[in-house]
């Protein structure tokens, strides 16, 4: 989840850093057009460089991966494996 929203990460960045966030919270952390690390890394960014961080897209897996088991959770709590098509066990 991300730390700033609690929430699953939803178009989740990667910072200089290597924090990642969503990015609407990103744009949040605005100050005189600096972005500074929620985490007081001293990592700081100007506004106009957010439309160059990368998307996250392992977190982005994950937080898929995740909505998956949780909707198939009411079903019979077990989860198909997208690679193979098998049952691989009870969450």
């Amino acid at each position: 989840t991300c730390p700033l929203c609690l929430e699953y990460y939803n178009d989740p960045r990667l910072l200089p850093c290597s924090h990642t966030l969503c990015f609407k919270y990103i744009e949040k952390l605005d100050n005189k057009g600096k972005i500074a690390c929620p985490f007081q890394d001293n990592t700081v960014m100007n506004r106009t460089d957010l439309s160059q961080l990368p998307l996250n897209q392992t977190v982005k897996n994950m937080v898929e991966f995740f909505r998956t088991i949780e909707s198939s959770e009411n079903k019979n709590r077990h989860y198909i494996c997208g690679n193979c098509h098998e049952k691989q066990g009870v969450y």
